[in-house]
């Protein structure tokens, strides 16, 4: 036989007689068999009564744990909602103190007080859910600490502050069922875009005295940020100014047609500032000087006219030209006057034309009273 062969000889042996004797002396894994002897040697009566637990006491130990342990998931189930709402930014102290509550259960539960651990685990609990229950409150204060830091043009206060309101407001659609406002979202877009903003509106107010340029600059502004009060109120003065620019331009073509001589093309001017939305009034007063003063001039040169066809002793054309003046204006004594002077005049020499004519006519007395009278 091989040296193979003996030494499967001995394993088979070992299998057979060896083995047997250690898996009795033994058990799995590998601790050594208690006797029964020494398993299920009986308690003496004294000795069980000095160290037992009544089965009354121990049920109601089960009972306290068992609270306990409920108490203490749903207390770590509110501290895994408050520290994804980062609940150390907003109220550390409560926070902590809810801790330190658990802790001393801890303490109770690791000497089995089951009942002291289970009231401090719920101590710690009704301080966390009051802390959860506050985030509403806090969003609001968070939200408006936001606005501040907007308003004091504090970009990196602004955006940490719209960064927490959004987990806060996160939350709180998520326990609404999705129903609620968007103001942190909002407020972090604005707060992100608050140093661009800030550099248009400085450069809107280096540009003063050129609303134009100015008001290019504030729209920009405002379609960054529609929601910037200062924006807003900056664009709506550049605008104002604009409109004064304009209307300024406007009036001055329209004095400058005037004294040209150009009094129709002046209105026209007047009308499209008056059209601008500003200084109307002003407009209008420019516009009812200029009619005046076109109809004034159209009276003077009637006025010249009469006068000339009086001078002529052209009293029918002297009759026109003041008929002309009174339907322009019928309030002018003068010419009221100088009208009925010609009238007469006109009638007069219409009488002697027609006495030339027909001396016979001045035989009738009708026709000496009418020439007399005159």
């Amino acid at each position: 036989m091989g040296r193979d062969g003996r030494a499967l000889v001995l394993l088979a042996l070992f299998v057979i007689f060896v083995l047997p004797g250690i898996v009795q002396d033994y058990e799995l894994p590998l601790e050594r068999r208690v006797e029964e002897s020494l398993a299920t040697a009986p308690v003496a009566p004294q000795q069980r009564a000095e160290t037992g637990v009544s089965p009354f006491l121990e049920a109601q130990r089960a009972r306290e744990r068992k609270e306990a342990q409920d108490v203490l998931a749903e207390l770590l189930d509110t501290q895994s909602q408050l520290d994804a709402l980062q609940v150390e930014q907003w109220a550390k102290m409560a926070y902590d103190s809810a801790l330190a509550l658990a802790l001393e259960g801890d303490e109770s539960y690791r000497v089995q007080e089951f009942g002291s651990a289970r009231d401090a685990y719920q101590q710690a609990l009704a301080q966390l859910s009051a802390t959860l229950a506050s985030v509403p409150t806090v969003l609001e204060q968070t939200l408006i600490s936001g606005e501040q830091a907007l308003i004091a043009r504090d970009a990196t206060t602004a955006i940490a502050n719209y960064e927490l309101a959004t987990l806060l407001e996160e939350s709180l659609v998520d326990l609404a069922a999705g129903i609620a406002s968007n103001d942190a979202q909002i407020g972090l877009t604005r707060a992100q875009a608050l140093e661009e903003l800030i550099d248009l509106l400085d450069s809107a107010e280096r540009a003063a005295g050129n609303p134009a340029q100015q008001v290019e600059i504030l729209e920009q502004a405002v379609n960054l940020d529609p929601y910037s009060t200062e924006a807003a109120q900056a664009l709506a003065q550049a605008r104002a100014d604009r409109l004064q620019e304009r209307f300024a331009a406007m009036m001055s073509e329209g004095y400058t047609q005037l004294q040209a001589g150009s009094p129709q093309e002046a209105i026209a001017r007047f009308e499209a500032a008056a059209t601008l939305g500003v200084n109307e009034n002003e407009a209008r007063a420019a516009i009812a000087q200029t009619e005046t003063e076109i109809t004034n001039a159209k009276i003077a040169e009637l006025q010249r006219r009469a006068l000339d066809s009086e001078a002529r002793e052209a009293w029918q054309e002297a009759v026109e030209d003041y008929d002309a003046i009174v339907a322009i204006d019928a309030n002018l004594p003068t010419i009221n006057r100088a009208l009925d002077y010609a009238e007469k005049r006109a009638r007069l020499d219409a009488l002697l034309i027609a006495a030339l004519d027909t001396p016979e006519r001045f035989a009738e007395q009708a026709v000496f009273d009418e020439t007399r009278d005159i």
